[in-house]
């Protein structure tokens, strides 16, 4: 790895970032947006710091996924925010055992779920502020993760028909969308 690297990578805090214009050719954004309850000045900084023909890739979970990562369940994000039944659903899960981050109890993953996690319309977010609309790249990247996962001797098989679907099937129900946007 190049010592320069670490450098490159930092937060936008307060929607700015220490980078001149034109800085960076590439911006990943790995299930983040997610986070921020108004992205539009975020993508407005990454939109300066973007070279002219850079590249922005964002991975970010929707509405539909069926698994939420950041507290290990399925479908608790499906339930009415704060409801009686998510928190009933939260606490089956707790006393179940399941889930990821257990010292947060219930209260916490709800937080999580209610507070600092927003489903919003990405895709059209980023049409209003680029002025381009984002490429879904999510059976590319899916081969891609195939090619280096220990499921890799099915590699060969991506473009069957039925591998296809079950590829794109797991990134939309697990992962949420995969979008690239040349500016």
């Amino acid at each position: 790895m190049k010592k320069n690297i670490p450098e490159k990578i930092s937060r936008i805090e307060k929607n700015k970032t220490k980078y001149e214009d034109n800085t960076f050719d590439y911006v990943v954004s790995n299930h983040v947006f997610e986070h921020i309850e108004s992205p539009i000045s975020s993508f407005k900084e990454i939109s300066r710091i973007l070279k002219p023909n850079g590249t922005l890739f964002i991975i970010f979970p929707n509405k539909s996924v069926w698994y939420v990562g950041y507290i290990g369940l399925f479908f608790p994000h499906w339930f009415k925010k704060n409801s009686y039944l998510q928190k009933k659903y939260l606490t089956i899960c707790y006393y179940l055992g399941l889930g990821r981050k257990r010292h947060l109890k219930t209260s916490g993953s709800s937080y999580i779920l209610n507070d600092v996690t927003f489903y919003h319309s990405i895709e059209r977010m980023i049409k209003e502020t680029f002025a381009s609309k984002p490429q879904n790249i999510s059976y590319e990247y899916m081969k891609f993760r195939l090619s280096i996962s220990k499921l890799k001797k099915i590699y060969s098989y991506v473009n069957n028909f039925f591998i296809k679907f079950i590829l794109l099937f797991v990134a939309k129900k697990k992962l949420g969308v995969f979008l690239k946007l040349k500016i």
